[in-house]
């Protein structure tokens, strides 16, 4: 399935949410894209009540303005070097997974690279309805060259744990604004 929701000449893109009360499955792709004149990227959410799996893309990019947003709602979720053996990862083209049974989602620092090409993206953790305790944990070394300047925003609603480097390999020019929100009674730890 191919959502679009992008202004063509000139203004923002638009918003897209896909949502659900129980599982989302979200396997196509999102293109909420600036207008080619003027315009912002607009804003995107994939979201699931109780869980999420996410193998499909999303483009918020402008030609000629801002990019715009991708919001993932997991429970928990680990940003990895290199996938494990949850479900499905050895599905082609996997970004991201999270089930009733497993409720830690996992995205590799690859795909979330490839996403930050195509725009900003939040990462919010919740434990509202899933079992984990809305966690993030990040291992692994993160080159953003090659994104142009984008914002990765990590919202826990627990702790965040960060270990590993966070680099431009071709210093000056690319820029990660990255922002790390823990709970408010989390905590924050980087190694």
């Amino acid at each position: 399935v191919t959502i679009k929701a992008d202004a063509i000449q000139s203004g923002d893109g638009g918003k897209v949410i896909v949502w659900s009360d129980d599982i989302t499955r979200f396997y196509g792709s999102i293109s909420a894209r600036g207008g080619a004149q003027s315009g912002n990227g607009g804003f995107v959410e994939t979201s699931g009540h109780h869980y999420l799996d996410v193998r499909g893309t999303v483009n918020t990019l402008a030609p000629s303005g801002a990019a715009g947003t991708w919001l993932l709602d997991p429970t928990d979720i680990n940003i990895v070097a290199t996938g494990t053996a949850t479900p499905d990862t050895l599905l082609t083209g996997q970004l991201f997974e999270d089930t009733a049974a497993i409720p830690t989602s996992e995205i590799t620092i690859a795909a979330l690279a490839a996403a930050l090409g195509n725009g900003n993206v939040t990462i919010s953790t919740n434990n509202t309805a899933g079992t984990g305790a809305g966690n993030i944990n990040w291992t692994g070394a993160l080159d953003y060259n090659g994104i142009g300047t984008k914002t990765l925003t990590l919202n826990a609603n627990n702790n965040i744990t960060l270990s590993g480097n966070i680099t431009d390999s071709l210093a000056g020019g690319d820029v990660l604004n990255l922002t790390l929100n823990p709970g408010a009674s989390g905590t924050m730890t980087i190694a």
